[in-house]
C-alpha cells in the first residue's frame, strides 16, 4: 500500500460484497492520517429462521440484539501509527451472518456493504488454477446455466511482484460474485470447489485467488526460506526495479522492432494472401495434422489457405472455429476479413462466425517466433455450427460423438435426398464440421526470421509473488489453500517436493496457522514437450505428503495429451472439494486415492503397501507394475500385481529373482496413465517411483 494520501483508507480485501472467514476474529485494516482514532463498527444481521436450498441461514434484519453470544452491534477504537497504519480486531460470528462495517475518522465515514461470513480459501499456482471459466464455457456452455449464486464470491489479488520488499496490503482488487454477469471471471478449478462445497457443506464460501501464468513455485517462497535451503539464485540481488525496468523495456522495444521487420518483409500483407480471389495454385499442400512439418518449425510467417464448402443446412447458422492451438501468433481470416487473432501460443482459437456461408475460404497467418512453431500435435480442427453450441465438448470423446452421430445422420439424409455428401459433413440444424476431413491446404512460407528476442520473464524469478501477493494476504482468516502448480518447474523437478514442504511451512507461519489445510492437484495427462518430466514431477508431488494436513488429487484422467491447459477443471475442483471435506469438515470419506507407504521385498515377491484405501483397494484395470535395476533383469522389467489384502498389492517375481540393492518399482509411469487402481470411494491411485526395501 502506497502512503502518499493519508486520507481514510480500508483495505480492498474488506470492501463491499467481500466474504470474511466464520468463526474466526475479524481483522479490519487501513490507513489514516497519523495520530487520528477510527472508528470501526460492524452492525450484524440475524438469521430469520429461512433456510437457502442447501441449508445454509439467510441473515437479512439488523437489531441490536440477537440472542448470540456476541452483540448484534460491536465496535472497535484504534489509533493510526506514525506510519499512518491502523488495524483492529473485531468478533467472530458464524456462517451465513449478513453485516455492514462502518469505518469513521471524524472526517471521513465509508461503508462496507453486503459483508457475508462465511469459509475463505485461497487459490494459488499457475495458469491451470488461474483458467477462468470463461475460457471453459465456450466448450461447455450448459455450464454457466445456473451460476446464480451470492453465497460464492471471488477477490482476484492484482498481479504484480516486488523482489525487495514485503508489501503491506493490496493497492487494489475488489470481490464480485458468481453472478451471471461475472462468472466467466471466477477461476475454473475454484468456483467447481465452491459449487461442490456449498451443496455438501452448506456454507457461503469466499475464493481468494492469487494464481498467475507460468510461475515458478520458487516465485511464491519467502527470501529466507529459499536462502537457508540454498535455492536462492546468486545473482538475486540484481533484480532492483531499476533492473526490472530497464530489461521489460529493452524486451518491448526489441520484441517490437522484430514483429515490425517481420511484418514488412511479409509480402502476403501487401498482396492481400487472404483474399479468396488470390491465385495459390503454385503452393505447396500440407495437413493441419501434420504438425511436424519442416516448414513450419523455423522462426518467420508462413500462410495457410483452403476453400471450403459445408452443406446447404448449415449456410446462414452461427458459428465457431475451433482449431486448438498454435505456435506462436495468428491471424484467421474468413473471405478476408479477420474473425480471430492470438498473440501467443496456449489459448485455443475459438473464433467466432456470425453466419456461416455455404462456400468461402479460410486464411491463416501464423507467425512463428521461436524454433518449432506450427500446428499442436494431437488437436481437431472443427467448426461447430448452430446447435451445437449449446452442447458440452469439453472432452475429445464428446467432439467424436459428436460427429460420429451427425455423420450417421447425415448419411441418412443423403440416402433419403440423393444429394452429395461433403466431406467431414455433420449434423442438421447445427453439428461439428471436421475441417481435418476435407485434405490438404494451400501453404507458402513468406518471411524467414531469426528468432524473436526473450522476455526475462520476471514470473520466473523467486521470491517476487511472495512479497506483493501473498504477504499482504497475511491477516485474512482461511479455511484453507488450493494449490494448482508445477507445469513451470517441470524442467527441473529434482528437489520440487523439498520446495513444496517448505512453502507449505512458509505460509503456516506467515498465516499464523500451524495447522492450515493444503490441498493441491497432482499433474494430469500431458505428452507434448517433454513428457518424462512431468512423471518426475508428479512423484515430487506425491513425496510432500510427508508434510501432515495436506491432501493430493490425482488428474491423471481428466488432462489433455495435447494442451498444457486442459479444459475439463470440474473433476479437478470436485476432487478438491471431496479432499476439503474429508481434511476439513469431519467427512467419512477419504481426502485422496491410495498412496504408496512402503515396498518391501520378499521371496519371489513384493509386497506394496499403501494409505487412503478407504474400505479396501480395487482394481479398475490390468495392474502393471515396473521393476527398476533388478538383479539378473533387464533394467526395466514388468509384472502384473494382484490385490492381497484390503492395502497391499503384491507383484510375484520370476522363481529366485531377487529385486538387487539399487532397485526401485515404479507403478502408472507414463505421460497418460490409464486408470487401473482406485480406493472404495472411486479415487484414483497415484503413480509412484519407490526403492524397494
Amino acid at each position: 500500500m502506497t502512503l502518499q494520501s493519508m486520507t481514510l483508507r480500508i483495505t480492498p480485501l474488506v470492501s463491499d460484497g467481500c466474504m470474511i472467514q466464520r468463526d474466526r476474529p475479524v481483522a479490519v485494516w487501513g490507513t489514516a492520517e497519523p495520530g487520528r482514532t477510527v472508528n470501526v463498527t460492524m452492525r450484524a444481521a440475524v438469521a430469520t429462521g429461512t433456510a437457502d436450498a442447501t441449508g445454509t441461514a439467510i441473515a437479512t434484519v439488523a437489531t441490536e440484539s440477537s440472542g448470540s453470544t456476541e452483540p448484534a452491534v460491536v465496535s472497535s477504537h484504534v489509533t493510526a501509527g506514525a506510519d499512518g497504519r491502523w488495524e483492529t480486531t473485531l468478533p467472530a460470528r458464524p456462517a451465513g451472518t449478513r453485516a455492514e462495517i462502518t469505518v469513521s475518522d471524524g472526517e471521513t465515514t465509508t461503508v462496507v456493504r453486503d459483508v457475508l461470513f462465511g469459509d475463505v480459501w485461497l487459490l494459488a499456482g499457475q495458469s491451470n488454477m488461474e483458467l477462468r471459466l470463461e475460457r471453459v464455457a465456450g466448450e461447455a456452455p450448459r455450464l454457466l446455466d445456473d451460476v446464480d449464486d451470492d453465497l460464492i464470491r471471488c477477490f482476484d489479488v492484482p498481479q504484480t511482484f516486488d523482489f525487495e520488499r514485503e508489501h503491506d496490503d493490496l493497492d487494489a482488487g475488489e470481490w464480485f460474485s458468481s453472478s451471471r454477469e461475472r462468472i466467466a471471471d471466477m477461476s475454473a478449478v475454484g468456483w467447481f470447489f465452491a459449487q461442490r462445497l456449498r451443496a455438501d457443506v452448506g456454507v457461503p464460501v469466499g475464493l481468494v485467488c492469487t494464481a498467475v501464468g507460468g510461475s515458478l513455485i520458487e516465485t511464491w517462497m519467502s527470501r529466507g526460506r529459499l536462502a537457508a535451503m540454498g535455492a536462492l539464485p546468486d545473482d538475486f540481488d540484481r533484480l532492483t526495479p531499476a533492473y526490472v525496468a530497464r530489461q521489460q523495456r529493452l524486451f518491448t522495444e526489441a520484441a517490437a522492432r522484430w514483429d515490425e521487420q517481420a511484418d514488412a518483409a511479409d509480402p502476403g500483407l501487401g498482396e492481400r494472401w487472404q483474399e479468396p480471389d488470390f491465385d495459390d495454385t503454385d503452393w505447396d499442400v500440407m495437413r493441419l495434422t501434420e504438425s511436424g512439418r519442416v516448414e513450419l518449425r523455423a522462426p518467420g510467417v508462413i500462410w495457410l489457405r483452403k476453400r471450403i464448402s459445408v452443406p446447404e443446412r448449415f449456410a446462414g447458422l452461427p458459428a465457431q472455429l475451433r482449431f486448438g492451438t498454435m505456435r506462436d501468433a495468428d491471424r484467421v481470416y474468413l473471405d478476408g476479413r479477420l474473425i480471430g487473432e492470438t498473440y501467443y501460443q496456449y489459448p485455443p482459437r475459438d473464433y467466432d462466425i456470425d453466419a456461416l456461408p455455404q462456400e468461402f475460404t479460410l486464411a491463416i497467418r501464423l507467425k512463428v517466433e521461436n524454433p518449432g512453431g506450427g500446428f499442436t500435435p494431437g488437436k481437431r480442427h472443427l467448426i461447430v455450427v448452430g446447435d451445437a453450441l449449446k452442447r458440452d465438448l469439453v472432452e475429445p470423446a464428446a467432439v467424436n460423438a459428436a460427429i460420429e452421430a451427425t455423420d450417421r445422420a447425415g448419411a441418412g439424409e443423403r440416402a433419403d435426398e440423393g444429394a452429395a455428401g461433403k466431406a467431414g459433413e455433420t449434423g442438421r440444424s447445427g453439428g461439428v464440421i471436421d475441417v481435418d476431413a476435407m485434405g490438404a491446404w494451400r501453404f507458402r512460407r513468406s518471411v524467414w526470421m531469426p528468432v524473436k528476442p526473450g522476455d526475462e520473464f520476471f514470473r520466473m524469478e523467486p521470491v517476487g509473488d511472495y512479497n506483493a501477493m501473498i504477504v499482504p494476504l497475511r491477516r485474512l482468516a482461511l479455511t484453507g489453500v488450493l494449490w494448482y502448480q508445477g507445469e513451470s518447474n517441470c524442467w527441473h523437478p529434482r528437489g520440487y517436493a523439498e520446495l513444496q514442504m517448505a512453502l507449505v511451512q512458509d505460509w503456516r507461519r506467515l498465516f499464523g496457522r500451524p495447522d492450515l489445510p493444503f490441498i493441491y492437484a497432482q499433474l494430469p495427462n500431458y505428452r507434448l514437450d517433454d513428457p518424462s518430466s512431468w512423471l518426475y514431477l508428479r512423484d515430487e508431488q506425491r513425496r510432500a505428503l510427508a508434510v501432515r494436513h495436506t491432501a493430493m488429487v490425482m488428474t491423471y484422467d481428466v488432462g489433455d495429451d495435447s494442451d498444457l491447459h486442459p479444459l475439463n477443471k470440474r473433476p479437478v475442483g470436485e476432487r478438491m472439494a471431496v479432499a476439503a471435506e474429508s481434511l476439513v469438515y469431519g467427512g467419512d470419506g477419504e481426502p485422496m486415492g491410495p498412496v504408496p507407504c512402503s515396498v518391501r521385498s520378499e521371496p519371489n515377491r513384493l509386497v506394496v503397501r499403501f494409505t487412503h484405501v478407504g474400505d479396501g483397494l480395487r482394481a479398475c484395470g490390468a495392474l502393471r507394475f515396473e521393476v527398476v535395476n533388478g538383479a539378473g533383469l533387464p533394467r526395466v522389467a514388468t509384472f502384473d500385481g494382484r490385490i492381497a489384502a484390503c492395502d497391499r498389492i503384491v507383484v510375484d517375481l520370476p522363481q529366485g529373482t531377487a529385486p538387487g540393492r539399487d532397485a526401485s518399482l515404479r507403478f502408472l509411469w507414463e505421460p497418460s496413465p490409464k486408470p487401473c487402481l482406485t480406493n472404495s470411494d472411486g479415487l484414483l491411485a497415484s503413480p509412484f517411483s519407490m526403492p524397494i526395501d
